[in-house]
């Protein structure tokens, strides 16, 4: 079939005749190989050059294979070769369906084979990538059409769509994620790295097990985590941190070594260019490739910090069983000053690879701070990361994306700049992220700070001037926007560099450094101060001020600007009894929570006018009001400016009636009655409108009210009925050992310790996520309906008190499920 294939005419370099079948076939399908790539060349003479057997099969064996490639459909890319083979795979082994697949185990028998020592490289490659495909593909829950899409994402080295908190998909990837997770995927990852360190070839290997680890850990996945935690705090993971630092360091070694290379090319080129030599199309180096197991890495590290896992935190920084420790805070902030001197070069001719390694170095020492995590943040601040903060907020700015004069931006296709216009805002918004990624990894060395040793630090090494310019350039670039990046982009890194200015405030006593920055840039000090609220917490026994950025709603302008809450929080709170203020307290927000849902259904619905317009049409009728009375008041009485006119004329005229008389009746009533008759139709129809609004907007809140309150009532003798039965079972000596099993119970009574006089106490939402805990000495709160867990976000911290001056440290997990914690 080869022979065949190959074609009729045998080249002039095989004279043999009596040679074997099989290489009488392998010669003459190489040889057409030949004649196939070498048919646009110019022949040559037989003699002109010669060719042994073991030449000529080394010289055209990879030309022979990229063109069977291309006749047989396969991705000659290095690692790409088995793209179909693992999408297959994936679909067949990360599926139910599959047979005696019903709980996922072939698949876990599938990654206990790759963790062996003695598992093939090729098939332990390929297996990583095939697991790695299974997160994205999600064979159970996506259609083939998703498959596909999310297949060339992950072609890409793209997140996942169903990675997205807003995908319908969400739940079932962070299912999926754990599930195999405890499969074997994160024991997977660790053999890996305990082993390829001793392949030669193993640098592929290591790459894919780093993606496979970035997909893992997506989002912060709190099993993979716990697992991953648990495996490296062994002294057996001493292998582990040291390939992880040889990738780290073979990484910057790399970037050093390109560096060069590109010098010595520019240094060729301008060498060429001086003598008068042609350059032809000349394309310097990237910088790129030598980074991406570097970029993978702190990818990898960051997702392991993600949501404040201390554990992980703490291993970062720290192997305290390990012979030998490494501190990867310290070796990443290296490999960001080897970055800092390339990236004004790599945003200009937009190296993305470079650029996206220094974003997310500094995403990474920021979630690693997160917590706060005091021991990280002082570690941090001893690498020298302000000083290149201070370097990249000095030189980074924006350029306009539209040079004055130039006309605007036309529909694509029609503007010759078009594509400038692209790589213009991609610098931008690099831009952006970069400097708002040195901000945030700034503002988190403020995060529960207990002593005063890093803000003076800070105080002392930052250089506020050019935080300032930034700030006061994001304020100035607002009213064009559309000419530099776009407005949320430029709102996002104003406020972050306000917050850090805010923050530090207190700290400067003498009004040494932010004070007088603050006053440089007045207007967009003043600005963004309008655009920020502050909230005031307790950790740790000590009161933090923590600033952020005022929704939209609260704004001038919103639906909530400048109304106050106060009144309705207090409302029949009784100030001398603690107990039953923060009860009735707790019920008036969930009052205030409520009534503000309800009117933000209705401001999305067609009836909006009737919440915001409600104001302007209280005013209108009132001010209706006011001009017909002062008509009617007014227009009693004679003009002064026409009371002389007016008496000359009644001296000819015998008045009967008197001088006001006459004038309401000759000269007002005509016009008082038109006036007052399109007056009174406006106030009447205003009145309907207010009459609808008030019905639609505020009638269901007080039905509503109502209700609640009279089953409130309802519930609290309920309680006292309960409190009666729990005292004489008490009494009894009777134990509900079964109460304690369910420590998140929606509404469960904590008990009370023996000689305690202040009973710890739980606020429930109704669900399963306790939400707050107020009201010493009240056992049982059930704020039902409400489900208060929607203001503290999806994840928080709840802090049990049993008194106002004594603070039981106690965190609960808000919006997450908690499997047997």
């Amino acid at each position: 079939a080869l022979s065949q294939w190959g074609g009729g005419t045998l080249p002039h370099f095989f004279e043999k005749r009596n040679t074997s079948p099989i290489e009488f076939s392998t010669r003459r399908l190489f040889a057409h190989a030949s004649s196939i790539i070498n048919e646009d060349q110019t022949e040559t003479k037989p003699d002109a050059v010669v060719y042994s057997r073991e030449a000529m099969f080394q010289d055209r064996w990879i030309l022979f294979k990229e063109h069977f490639a291309a006749k047989s459909g396969v991705d000659t890319t290095p690692g790409m070769g088995m793209n179909k083979a693992i999408f297959d795979m994936a679909r067949m082994l990360g599926s139910r369906k599959t047979y005696r697949n019903g709980h996922l185990q072939i698949l876990g028998e599938f990654m206990r084979l790759m963790c062996k020592n003695t598992s093939d490289r090729l098939l332990r490659l390929n297996g990583i990538k095939v697991v790695r495909a299974i997160l994205y593909l999600q064979p159970d829950e996506s259609s083939p059409a998703e498959q596909a899409a999310e297949f060339a994402r992950l072609l890409a080295n793209e997140p996942p769509l169903a990675a997205d908190a807003s995908s319908s998909r969400y739940p079932h990837f962070v299912s999926l994620q754990s599930r195999l997770a405890k499969l074997g995927g994160v024991d997977l990852l660790v053999s890996v790295f305990d082993d390829v360190q001793q392949d030669p070839e193993g640098e592929e290997t290591t790459l894919a097990a780093l993606m496979l680890a970035v997909t893992l850990f997506e989002n912060g996945n709190v099993t993979a985590q716990d697992l991953l935690a648990r495996n490296l705090t062994q002294p057996s993971s001493q292998s582990f941190f040291v390939h992880i630092n040889q990738v780290l360091k073979a990484s910057v070694a790399a970037l050093k070594s390109q560096k060069r290379k590109i010098k010595q090319f520019e240094a060729e080129i301008a060498a060429k260019e001086a003598a008068g030599l042609p350059l032809g199309d000349v394309t310097l180096p990237s910088l790129g490739s030598s980074l991406i197991p570097l970029i993978e890495v702190i990818k990898m590290m960051r997702r392991m910090c993600m949501g404040q896992h201390a554990q992980l935190q703490d291993i970062i920084r720290s192997q305290k069983l390990n012979k030998v420790s490494f501190n990867f805070l310290e070796e990443v902030v290296t490999c960001l000053v080897a970055l800092e001197p390339e990236l004004m070069r790599a945003i200009k001719v937009r190296e993305e690879v470079l650029v996206e390694g220094a974003i997310r170095g500094f995403l990474m020492l920021a979630d690693a701070m997160k917590g706060p995590n005091m021991k990280n943040q002082a570690s941090v601040a001893q690498t020298g990361l302000v000083d290149l903060g201070d370097r990249i907020f000095g030189k980074i700015h924006f350029e306009d994306l539209q040079p004055p004069g130039r006309p605007k931006r036309r529909k694509k296709g029609q503007d010759p700049e078009e594509g400038e216009y692209e790589n213009a805002f991609w610098r931008n918004s690099s831009r952006s992220r970069l400097k708002v990624a040195v901000a945030g990894c700034l503002l988190t060395f403020l995060e529960g700070t207990e002593s005063d040793a890093i803000p003076n630090q800070m105080l002392t090494t930052v250089s506020w001037s050019a935080i300032g310019v930034q700030m006061g350039k994001c304020f100035r670039d607002l009213d064009r926007a559309s000419e530099v990046l776009d407005y949320g982009r430029l709102y996002e890194e104003g406020m972050t560099y306000y917050s850090i200015l805010r923050t530090l405030l207190p700290y400067d006593s003498e009004h040494t450094y932010i004070q007088p920055l603050l006053q440089r840039h007045r207007k967009a000090a003043l600005f963004f101060e309008r655009c920020t609220g502050f909230i005031e917490i307790v950790r740790d026994a000590r009161l933090e001020r923590i600033f952020f950025p005022l929704p939209d709603t609260c704004l001038k302008g919103g639906a909530l600007f400048k109304k106050d809450f106060q009144p309705m929080m207090v409302q029949d709170c009784d100030l001398q009894e603690p107990d039953n203020k923060n009860i009735k307290w707790i019920r008036n927000m969930v009052a205030l929570v409520e009534r503000e849902a309800f009117l933000a259904v209705v401001r999305s619905s067609v009836f909006a006018f009737t919440v915001t317009r409600w104001e302007l049409m209280c005013q209108g009728t009132f001010y209706l009001s006011l001009v017909i009375h002062l008509c009617c008041i007014f227009g009693s009485y004679v003009p002064f400016w026409r009371r002389e006119a007016y008496e000359k004329h009644l001296a000819t005229h015998v008045p009967a009636l008197t001088l006001t008389d006459a004038w309401y009746h000759d000269k007002v009533i005509p016009y008082f009655l038109m006036v007052t008759n399109i007056l009174s139709f406006l106030l009447l129809v205003l009145c309907a409108l207010r009459a609808f609004s008030f019905t639609n907007a505020e009638l269901p809140i007080m039905v509503r009210i109502g209700w609640n309150k009279r089953r409130e009532s309802t519930r609290d003798q309920d309680q006292v009925g309960d409190h009666e039965e729990s005292g004489e079972r008490e009494e009894e000596g009777e134990e509900e050992e079964a109460e304690e099993d369910d420590v998140f119970a929606p509404t469960r009574p904590l008990r009370q310790k023996p000689g305690d006089p202040n009973p710890i106490t739980v606020i429930s939402s109704g669900g399963t996520s306790p939400v707050a805990s107020l009201a010493p000495g009240v056992s049982r709160i059930d704020s039902d309906p409400v489900n208060l867990s929607k203001l503290a976000g999806t994840r928080g911290s709840v802090t049990l008190s049993r008194s106002s001056s004594s603070v039981l440290k106690r965190p609960v997990e808000v919006g997450e499920e908690h499997e047997g914690k």
